[in-house]
């Protein structure tokens, strides 16, 4: 999912040591495996888009922009209630801290060059809810 990726994707930029409550980066690529999450939108099951609408749902609902970090208020309960497992929980939380790492470091590298990270939120936001959620909705009915 496009939108999904465009935030993620600053994480590829840096690796940091994360904070106590967010997984290693081990346990992170292989809990990642067990996931929906790196599989081809085109290869998902029913089952597995409904599972991704509510994932991204909560995402996109439960983030935004502090002190140019990415934070997510749900915690592992909301995912629970949504049904959603756990271990997306723990993914999610690693990759906007990965996220959020690199961000500071290309503020920090670019520090005169004009970046709106919260415009480039809202935009995401609103690609997933006007084009990508529809989409998806579209292949369940299918």
């Amino acid at each position: 999912m496009r939108t999904t990726v465009i935030i993620l994707a600053i994480a590829c930029i840096a690796c940091t040591k994360p904070s106590n409550d967010i997984i290693s980066e081990s346990e992170y690529k292989e809990l990642l495996q067990q996931t929906i999450l790196v599989l081809p939108d085109s290869s998902l099951t029913t089952e597995q888009i409904e599972l991704k609408i509510k994932l991204c749902d909560l995402l996109f609902q439960y983030t935004d922009i502090r002190n140019n970090c990415l934070k997510l208020h749900a915690d592992k309960s909301k995912f629970e209630q949504e049904g959603i497992p756990n271990i997306y929980y723990d993914i999610i939380k690693y990759q906007l801290e990965e996220t959020s790492t690199g961000i500071k470091m290309l503020l920090k590298e670019f520090p005169d060059k004009s970046m709106n990270i919260e415009e480039d939120l809202k935009n995401c936001k609103e690609q997933y809810w006007d084009t990508e959620r529809p989409n998806l909705i579209k292949r369940i009915a299918l």
